[in-house]
């Protein structure tokens, strides 16, 4: 069971959907299908009074936390607190809501819509399923489970965002919520446990407020939800690493809900909750340190980003210049010392230099 790439169609998952639902902790559902019809599936865990609802690769192309979720069910099988879980939570997940897209490994369905943003509209089967599902289970939390790019730091800092997450705005005055204020409890939990790992590299999403967005509209109707977002860790591109920090988040989250005590007081919640420093877009995949000539008259660092372009059922990674017009982005999880480029440069007519250097990166650093 290969849950080591970050391209994860259904048909790579379903083994394991399989393989939880032949155990005594998890039954399987069909929810309903796709655009394409590809089928929507739930795995059930549990019969207690708390219930989780959780949904991941609501965008096809951000499949980190579906690896993630789907190993830490495959680690209860051997979780001496798995009994005490199971009497006490009912977790409804939905590993993939957009298989469609998983499929393509596109952020949007194959009607080329974000579910993200048709909380309201419901256009969409796989929004339709969501939304039947979260009235039909009535939840007491719910876990929006996403992915974020590698163009993402944290606000004053040079670290990047391995994970970010948000309790949502249930309004536009982004008003403080007893929903709202629960999962910020619920976030500093997993925060405080997974700074141990992984230091200062946790941010805080966006909280704009966007009644179209899922996370929102749960949010607004009473339900503390949590945004999950999983990020770049150093070179780990197929992010097996953040996966298991991603892993462990969902573990020290579930754990906690198993003890039944107080919150603390509102003002300490929340300034632990924004003591999280913002994302912001800050990041960049490669930096070339002097690749192009003095007499360029330009800036000589070269910043490249990552397409992601799907061959053979893998994932590769093929760096791009980044637009002149682009803000120039401070950091890079990787530097080049770029003496060579240009050295080379400087033998070519400058017309011929963009073609040059993506030629020269990406035949010595695509993945």
């Amino acid at each position: 069971m290969n849950l080591t790439h970050r391209y994860l169609p259904l048909r790579t998952i379903t083994p394991v959907l399989n393989r939880l639902a032949a155990s005594d902790l998890f039954t399987l559902k069909d929810l309903g299908l796709s655009v394409e019809n590809r089928p929507i599936k739930a795995l059930r865990f549990g019969r207690g009074d708390f219930k989780v609802l959780c949904w991941s690769q609501m965008h096809g192309n951000e499949s980190t936390t579906t690896k993630a979720l789907l190993n830490y069910f495959l680690a209860l099988e051997s979780d001496p607190k798995a009994t005490q879980l199971f009497k006490s939570l009912t977790i409804l997940a939905i590993p993939m809501l957009n298989p469609d897209g998983s499929e393509r490994f596109t952020r949007e369905n194959a009607h080329e819509v974000d579910l993200n943003r048709d909380a309201q509209a419901l256009t969409q089967p796989e929004s339709k399923i969501l939304a039947d599902v979260f009235t039909a289970f009535k939840p007491n939390l719910c876990l929006n489970l996403h992915g974020q790019r590698s163009i993402y730091g944290l606000t004053g800092t040079e670290n990047p965002a391995v994970l970010s997450f948000l309790a949502p705005a249930a309004d536009a005055d982004r008003t403080i919520t007893p929903a709202r204020l629960k999962a910020m409890a619920l976030i500093n939990r997993i925060t405080n446990k997974l700074h141990e790992d992984l230091g200062k590299q946790i941010g805080r999403y966006d909280d704009s407020f966007n009644l179209d967005c899922v996370g929102d509209t749960f949010t607004s109707s009473g339900v503390p939800t949590i945004l999950f977002e999983a990020g770049q860790y150093l070179l780990d591109y197929q992010r097996n690493n953040t996966a298991a920090l991603i892993q462990r988040a969902y573990k020290v989250l579930f754990d906690s809900l198993l003890v039944q005590d107080e919150l603390p007081p509102a003002d300490k919640i929340l300034s632990a909750y924004l003591e999280l420093p913002e994302n912001t877009v800050n990041y960049c995949d490669i930096i070339v340190k002097g690749g192009l000539p003095e007499s360029s008259g330009q800036h000589k660092d070269l910043q490249f980003q990552y397409q992601e372009v799907v061959e053979n059922d893998r994932l590769r990674f093929i760096p791009q210049l980044l637009p002149k017009e682009e803000t120039p982005r401070l950091y890079a999880h990787r530097y080049i010392d770029g003496s060579e480029l240009s050295t080379l440069l400087k033998r070519l007519n400058r017309d011929s230099w963009p073609s040059f250097i993506d030629d020269y990166v990406q035949k010595k650093y695509s993945l």
